[in-house]
C-alpha cells in the first residue's frame, strides 16, 4: 500500500445498519477516487451490504481484546497524558463531576483500543498511511494519536452532529476532542454552522476547515401535489424525544379545525421507541372527522424513495429541537416537496422563503398550525419547483460527492496541489 491510498474508519459501514448517508458516497469511492481505499469499521454485523469491487473491507478494528490486553489498555488509560489533561480541563472549567470523570475515562479506554488495534493493521502497511474518519470520534482520536506519533501520514475526518455538537451530549461535555482537533489536516463540516461551531467553540483553525456538504441522489422527478380540497403532510424521523413529533399531532389538529372542508391527511415515516405511545396520543388528539394520519414504523431508505414516487405530497414537516443537515429535509427538497422546519442546526442552510418556511429554533403550536396554513403556497408549481432546483444545486449527490473524492485526488496525485 502507498502513500497515496487511503483507510476509510466507519462505525459499523458496510455492514448494516447505520451510515445509511455512506451507501451513495461509496459508489463515488469506487468510481472516482484514483487509489485503493481500505474500510476498516469499529462494529460488524452478519449483514453486509453491497460495495463497489475495488474496496477492500477489513475487519481488524471490530477484533474482541484478550483480558490481558485489555487490563493493559486499562491501565495505559488511566495513567496516559491524555486522560490527565482531560482531568485539568474539568476541573479548571468546574466541570469535575463523578458522570464527566467517568465519561472522559471511558472515551480514553475506547480511544486506546482502536489504537491497540489500528497500530497492529498498520504495521503490515509498506508506509504510513492516509487516513480518513467519518465520524469525528473515538476512532478518529485514536487515529490522531498515531498521526502524532508518525504512524500516520495524513489525517481528514468528517464531522456531523453528535460528533460535534457539545450540548448533544451528556453534562454539554465532549471529553478529548478539544485536545486532539488540531492534530487533523482537514475537518469538513457538513454545513457553514458546523465550520461556525468548530472556530467559536473549539478554536480550530480555519485554514484546516473545508465545508463538504452531504447529498442526495436526484431522479429527476418531482412528487404531485394533491388535489386542490386535500392537504397531505409527511415527516420522516425516529420516534424519539428531541424530534417533538407531538408538536406534529397538535399542530395538525388545530389545522383541520381551522379548515374543516379540507381533507388532511399526515403520513410519518420512522419507528423507536416513542412509536407506541405517540400512536396512542394521536388515537386520542386527532379526531377531527377531516383528519387522518399513519404511522408507517421503520422502513429503509429505498422505501422511503418509493413513497415519494408512489404518493402525492404537499408538505415536508420537521419539528425537532436539534438537527445538524437532515439528509430527511434534502430527500424532501429533491422531490420538489415544500419544507417547514426549525431553525436549528444548518437547517436554515436548507430551508429558504423561496421553498419552505423556517421556524424559530423552539415553535410554538400556534407558530407551526400558521405554517401549515400556507396550504397554496405548497401547492405552487413554481415552489415546488424551486424546491428541486435548491436540492439540484446545493444538495447533489453526483456533485457534492464527486467534488470531496476530488479533494483526496488532488491532495495524493496532483503534481501541483491545489490550496
Amino acid at each position: 500500500m502507498s502513500d497515496k491510498n487511503l483507510l476509510l474508519i466507519t462505525e459499523v459501514f458496510p455492514y448494516s445498519p447505520g451510515e445509511e448517508f455512506l451507501e451513495k458516497e461509496i459508489i463515488y469511492w469506487g468510481r472516482e477516487f484514483k487509489g485503493d481505499l481500505i474500510i476498516l469499521p469499529k462494529r460488524k454485523s452478519r449483514f453486509k451490504r453491497d460495495i463497489p469491487s475495488k474496496i477492500v473491507v477489513n475487519n481488524s478494528l471490530n477484533q474482541p481484546l484478550s483480558f490481558i490486553n485489555y487490563f493493559s489498555i486499562f491501565i495505559k488509560s488511566l495513567t496516559s497524558k491524555i486522560f490527565l489533561n482531560e482531568l485539568l480541563y474539568l476541573i479548571k472549567n468546574s466541570k469535575f463531576e463523578f458522570n464527566n470523570f467517568k465519561s472522559a475515562l471511558y472515551a480514553t479506554i475506547k480511544v486506546f483500543k482502536i489504537r491497540h488495534h489500528l497500530k497492529i493493521f498498520i504495521k503490515d502497511l509498506d508506509t504510513p498511511p492516509n487516513v480518513y474518519c467519518y465520524w469525528n470520534d473515538n476512532s478518529s482520536y485514536a487515529a490522531a494519536l498515531l498521526k502524532q506519533e508518525g504512524i500516520i501520514n495524513k489525517l481528514f475526518s468528517r464531522i456531523h452532529r453528535f460528533d460535534l455538537y457539545e450540548e448533544e451530549r451528556r453534562n454539554n461535555y465532549m471529553p478529548l476532542k478539544r485536545q486532539l482537533i488540531q492534530v487533523f489536516d482537514k475537518i469538513f463540516p457538513i454545513s457553514l454552522e458546523g465550520k461556525n461551531y468548530l472556530i467559536n467553540k473549539y478554536s480550530m483553525s480555519e485554514k484546516n476547515i473545508c465545508i463538504q456538504k452531504l447529498g442526495v441522489e436526484l431522479n429527476g422527478f418531482m412528487c404531485l401535489a394533491s388535489p386542490r380540497n386535500v392537504l397531505k403532510i409527511l415527516s420522516v424521523s425516529y420516534c424519539v424525544d428531541v424530534k417533538r413529533i407531538d408538536k406534529i399531532i397538535d399542530s395538525a389538529r388545530n389545522l383541520a379545525s381551522t379548515f374543516p372542508d379540507i381533507k388532511i391527511h399526515w403520513d410519518h415515516l420512522g419507528g423507536g421507541i416513542l412509536e407506541e405511545e405517540l400512536v396512542e396520543y394521536a388515537n386520542k388528539m386527532m379526531l377531527a372527522p377531516n383528519l387522518s394520519w399513519k404511522f408507517h414504523g421503520m422502513v429503509s431508505n429505498k422505501e422511503i424513495l418509493k413513497f415519494y414516487s408512489e404518493n402525492c405530497i404537499d408538505v415536508f414537516i420537521n419539528t425537532s429541537l436539534s438537527e445538524g443537515v437532515p439528509v430527511s429535509i434534502m430527500e424532501a427538497l429533491s422531490f420538489g416537496v415544500p419544507v417547514i422546519a426549525p431553525n436549528v442546526g444548518g437547517i436554515s442552510e436548507l430551508v429558504e422563503q423561496t421553498h419552505g418556511i423556517l421556524l424559530s429554533e423552539a415553535p410554538s403550536i400556534e407558530e407551526i398550525t400558521n405554517a401549515l396554513r400556507n396550504i397554496e403556497m405548497f401547492k405552487s408549481y413554481p415552489v415546488r419547483k424551486n424546491a428541486y432546483e435548491f436540492s439540484k444545486a446545493h444538495y447533489n449527490s453526483k456533485l457534492n460527492y464527486s467534488r470531496f473524492i476530488s479533494l483526496f485526488n488532488d491532495e495524493f496525485f496532483s503534481v501541483e496541489r491545489k490550496n
